[in-house]
């Protein structure tokens, strides 16, 4: 997708409005698809930025400014660090996303990944064009993806009024020892994929942090959400408040531990 309804519903928001006009400091970074570096956007129009940082490979498409074309800056740098490492800081917090968590056996469940994807077009509808979105499910790998995906075809919700999504059986071929190991999460091609992004992100941010230590981090584990739920959000920024705050106390109960004395020698 282009994106271009999400990026004028954000000009209307933000109006005509530069990078170094904003009230607080701020760094946008993309990644640079042609040359495989980080790019930062700390002058020039913030759509620009935004929507270079925004390109979610596979799903947004890549921007093109000034010969680069730049994509989702997660790809090379999940935890955007170093942009600040020269700020004059007091206190420096990072938010990560790729915190610890157990593997979701609902990735596998046909009748909720159905579900997932019913609510998850539905919660996007407004932004993205009617017709642009039929194409893109029309094609052979989305109906691909989703005969993958798809449980019986009674589970099934619809995608809208004049549409039915009929999910084939899922594809569970290569787990045959699954019965003898029945601790190990049944994962599918779409869950091993999601999952090989996930291990290599969370270890790139662990290499960032590593490097550029934060004062105070806040993990969020990785299943608190999917990218793409949207109708969540209430319950997702509850969640980020309820993190956040726990972040804050740890951090204030360590102020208040007194300093051992020194010891002479």
């Amino acid at each position: 997708m282009r994106a271009e309804k999400i990026l004028d519903t954000v000009r209307d928001i933000l109006g005509p409005i530069t990078i170094e006009q904003l009230p607080i400091p701020y760094t946008a970074v993309a990644t640079d698809l042609l040359t495989g570096k980080s790019v930062w956007f700390q002058r020039g129009p913030l759509d620009e930025a935004i929507r270079a940082s925004i390109a979610i490979p596979g799903v947004i498409a890549p921007h093109a400014i000034d010969g680069r074309l730049l994509a989702d800056g997660g790809i090379l740098d999940p935890l955007p660090m170093a942009p600040i490492a020269a700020v004059n800081a007091d206190l420096t917090i990072a938010v990560s996303l790729t915190g610890s968590e157990t593997i979701l056996s609902r990735d596998e469940e046909p009748g909720a990944t159905v579900e997932w994807l019913n609510r998850m077009v539905r919660s996007t509808s407004a932004l993205l064009d009617a017709t642009a979105a039929r194409s893109l499910l029309d094609r052979p790998a989305a109906r691909a993806m989703l005969s993958r995906f798809g449980g019986p075809a009674a589970e099934a919700d619809t995608w809208s009024d004049d549409a039915d999504l009929e999910p084939a059986e899922t594809d569970l071929d290569g787990l045959d020892d699954i019965d003898e190991a029945p601790e190990v999460p049944k994962l599918g091609s779409f869950g091993v994929m999601n999952r090989t992004i996930d291990i290599a992100q969370s270890a790139l941010a662990r290499h960032t942090l590593a490097a550029y230590p934060a004062d105070l981090l806040v993990e969020v584990p990785r299943s608190t959400c999917r990218s793409l739920e949207f109708h969540r959000a209430v319950e997702v920024i509850a969640a980020g408040r309820e993190l956040a705050t726990r972040a804050l106390d740890t951090l204030e109960s360590e102020d208040d531990e007194p300093v051992p004395p020194a010891i002479g020698g």
